[in-house]
């Protein structure tokens, strides 16, 4: 994997494995390389200059390249740390959620772990493992503790619960009049033999929220959708939807008796649809069913038909209520977004080969040591918002720098990141996965269209701090729909990205086929052979270690070298040599990768062997869960039947 962060002055690319961070401000820029190596390319110069962790720093006007002293912001690394450390602690959780999410959203069993309990529930002609809240009041139903707002045309749920996220954009709520409770279904993405009837054939598609509209007068209601009905909406977000537009909404007829869960309706006013945060409270509760079915009528999408002068609502596109907005953004800072929009729309198809392909032809520069490079600050373009349009000559900015408090960077665990370098042929354990991209696929606010996670081989134009948030979490910055995990999009001048997150492994359910059946390179446990692939991961780490040692040693010669004069010949046969090991090192690292993919293909024909009385056998027939490897955004299973 390759990421590429693009900024006014050049572009950083990294290899997985790596961290960095990026202070950018008016005037210049700065990379300090946390982990590893990284890239820096100033496009104007056409010249690529490395970045290694221990070092100094890049310095960067946009013309003159020279160097940093290396230091971070205190606050920022404090605050990266304590994410990582956070993370890393929800990532070791234990339990069912472990089994029945997805890998996608496996950083989101904690939530489900500490909120509710998994069940088999008989739904739909056969059993199925789903999960149901605990932490919640009797009468609790889905859509109903939050808010909605419009977010690329079509009303995004946000919500309130701290397992709102997952359970109301990703697989269904199903109601059980066996308890009178709800159920969410989680997401199926591969089973090996289906005995029951897979509800959601999309996998992990992203949804708004799946519910269906009703109206009547000056009330709007909405109902949850079985897994089996018809989702509505101005884009495509996934399995069962269909597209509105101004040709086929005036022949969409729906019928409302024929919604499974019409009598579960959440019915409001009009006046607070956009005008609160959690509906409980102005929820109409005095209509059954009949009187829904009776004077209550379908629409496919909420528009001026269903809410008059719905689009001169301006509410509609609040997170939420109760913050008093007093200044807003200049305009320039609004034209920067427009561009970084359309950059990002330009760069779709981009991927990590090309990317390495063109920086490698790229010659290196030559930093200059007397190069006198002012440190980034940044301008307050926050302005009162009758200055939101005045000509910028006409205002003054306030501007300051973007470290407080420099230290040298904390040391980063190697557990939290991977290796990998040099233009080596990654082993496939070790990639990112990248969902499918579909036109609207849901990014979170701050992106431009919703996906699934994390940075996806394009480049991130950022004018502000790039701060790995999540948005979408009641109580942090972005209520409601959230970003790449833990990776920033915009802020105010810093920004740290990180190759890659730490990985967790799936356990092996009957009749669902695990990552390691479907993924080439990667191993799976077998019965007694705990020990061997213990030793085979410990001699891959070392190996990785040494080959990065020495890469940083090389790196380290040839700059003692470039401060020489007079040694041209010499140099020229030390990076030749130095360029032959490199290649026999990749050589090495891609023979052993294919002798364990050749390993794991013989493995997997060989029959398994019946057990031993004496070796006890694990409930439900599971295989042992893989300790995590090196590291995760590939995509397995679900329905454990």
């Amino acid at each position: 994997m390759v990421i590429k962060v693009t900024t006014p002055f050049g572009y950083v690319t990294a290899f997985g494995g790596t961290s960095f961070d990026i202070y950018v401000g008016d005037e210049s820029i700065e990379v300090i390389s946390l982990d590893g190596t990284v890239d820096f390319v100033v496009e104007g110069d056409s010249a690529r200059y490395e970045v290694v962790a221990g070092s100094y720093s890049i310095l960067c006007d946009g013309r003159t390249v020279g160097q940093g002293d290396g230091k971070v912001d205190a606050d920022w690394d404090d605050w990266n740390a304590g994410r990582d450390d956070l993370w890393t602690e929800r990532l070791q959780v234990k339990g069912d959620s472990i089994r029945y999410m997805p890998e996608e959203l496996y950083e989101d069993s904690y939530t489900l772990e500490e909120n509710g309990r998994w069940e088999r529930v008989y739904y739909e002609g056969g059993y199925r493992n789903m999960w149901r809240p605990v932490r919640v009041g009797a009468d609790w139903a889905p859509y109903t503790s939050g808010r909605w707002t419009v977010w690329n045309d079509d009303n995004c749920w946000v919500p309130d619960e701290p397992f709102g996220y997952v359970t109301h954009h990703y697989g269904n709520w199903i109601r059980m009049d066996t308890c009178n409770c709800w159920y969410w279904a989680p997401p199926v993405v591969s089973v090996s033999v289906a005995t029951v009837p897979v509800l959601d054939p999309c996998g992990t598609c992203w949804y708004p929220g799946r519910v269906g509209w009703i109206h009547s007068g000056i009330d709007i209601g909405w109902v949850p959708l079985a897994p089996y009905e018809t989702y509505y909406s101005y884009r495509y977000w996934g399995g069962r939807t269909t597209i509105i537009n101004s040709t086929n909404i005036g022949a969409i007829n729906i019928n409302v008796g024929n919604y499974s869960y019409i009598n579960q309706a959440v019915i409001v006013n009009q006046n607070n649809f956009y005008n609160v945060n959690n509906y409980n409270n102005v929820r109409i509760t005095n209509i059954n069913k009949t009187t829904i079915i009776n004077n209550y009528n379908g629409a496919p999408v909420i528009n001026n038909t269903v809410i008059n002068n719905y689009t001169s609502i301006k509410n509609r596109y609040n997170y939420n209520n109760n913050i008093n907005v007093v200044n807003k953004p200049h305009d320039m800072v609004v034209d920067r977004i427009h561009r970084n929009q359309k950059f990002a729309s330009d760069s779709r198809h981009v991927d990590s080969r090309s990317i390495s392909k063109q920086v490698s032809g790229i010659r290196e520069g030559r930093v200059r040591g007397d190069a006198r490079i002012q440190e980034p600050r940044v301008s307050d373009r926050l302005v009162p918002a009758d200055k939101m349009r005045k000509p910028k000559s006409d205002l003054s900015f306030d501007q300051r720098g973007l470290k407080k408090n420099e230290r040298p960077p904390r040391e980063i665990s190697t557990d939290r990141l991977r290796g990998g370098r040099a233009g080596s042929e990654s082993d496939p354990s070790d990639r990112t996965r990248v969902g499918r991209e579909r036109p609207g696929r849901p990014g979170r606010p701050g992106e431009d269209t919703p996906g699934v996670r994390g940075p996806r081989d394009r480049g991130i134009e950022s004018e502000g701090r790039e701060r790995p948030g999540r948005p979408g979490r009641p109580g942090e910055d972005t209520p409601g729909v959230r970003g790449p995990r833990d990776r920033g999009i915009e802020s105010e001048g810093r920004g740290r990205t990180r190759g890659q997150m730490p990985d967790r492994s799936l356990d092996q359910a009957p009749g669902v086929r695990s990552p390691g059946e479907r993924q080439p390179g990667r191993e799976q446990q077998r019965p007694g052979q705990d020990d061997t692939r213990q030793q085979q991961r410990l001699q891959q780490q070392q190996q990785r270690q040494q080959q990065q040692m020495q890469q940083q040693q090389m790196q380290r010669q040839q700059r003692q070298e470039q401060q020489r004069p007079g040694q041209d010949d010499t140099r020229q046969q030390q990076r030749l040599q130095q360029q032959q090991q490199r290649q026999q090192q990749q050589m090495q690292q891609q023979q052993m990768q294919r002798q364990q993919r050749q390993q794991q293909q013989r493995q997997e024909v060989q029959p398994q062997q019946p057990q031993q009385p004496q070796q006890p056998q694990q409930q439900g027939g599971q295989k042992r869960r893989q300790q995590p490897e090196q590291q995760q955004q590939g995509q397995p299973p679900f329905f454990h039947q």
